[in-house]
């Protein structure tokens, strides 16, 4: 009888040990996942705070689409400022501090009508803000025979965020 009783409690201590080896198997897994789902975590939230560094740094540029090869880079400044004087009341527009004007990219030779974008760089946000609720209902804009859309000046991670969210929002 006392041998059977062992042979129980053995089999029951065997049983056991078999428990707590799964418990810390399992264990070790889930650590392994989480330490796993820790470095996922950070570099999820450390791409948003370069995008967000660069998007910050962006959030005052307006990129104005459509504006031809055909203006010269010297041209560029006057265009920009006759296109915000019929925006914008003139009084306005002569007050508000732009920091720069400047085209993006290069014209390639196959290009018939190269079409470059242009960037301002106002000052202050507000001064974007007034240009942006300007052309909101009247994109794209006709102005001196280009036709001409404006666009916030956001980083290719951002645009591809949204991009990849059109689906879900539509």
């Amino acid at each position: 009888m006392f041998q059977a009783d062992c042979a129980l409690i053995q089999e029951d201590m065997h049983t056991l040990s078999g428990g707590i080896k799964s418990i810390k198997d399992e264990a070790a897994t889930a650590h392994q996942t989480h330490l796993g789902a820790a470095l996922l975590a950070q570099q999820l939230t450390q791409q948003p705070t370069v995008t967000g560094l660069e998007d910050t740094q962006r959030r005052r540029n307006l990129k104005i689409r459509g504006v031809s090869s055909d203006i010269g880079t010297e041209e560029v400044p006057q265009y920009v400022r006759r296109l915000l004087s019929s925006l914008l009341p003139t009084k306005q527009v002569k007050s508000m501090p732009i920091e720069g004007i400047y085209r993006v990219g290069r014209t390639r030779r196959l290009m018939t009508t190269p079409l470059r974008d242009v960037i301002v760089t106002f000052r202050s946000l507000a001064d974007k803000r007034a240009v942006m609720s300007a052309v909101r209902d009247r994109q794209p804009l006709n102005f001196e025979s280009f036709t001409l859309s404006f666009y916030e000046d956001l980083s290719r991670a951002t645009l591809t965020w949204r991009a990849s969210l059109c689906p879900i929002t539509q």
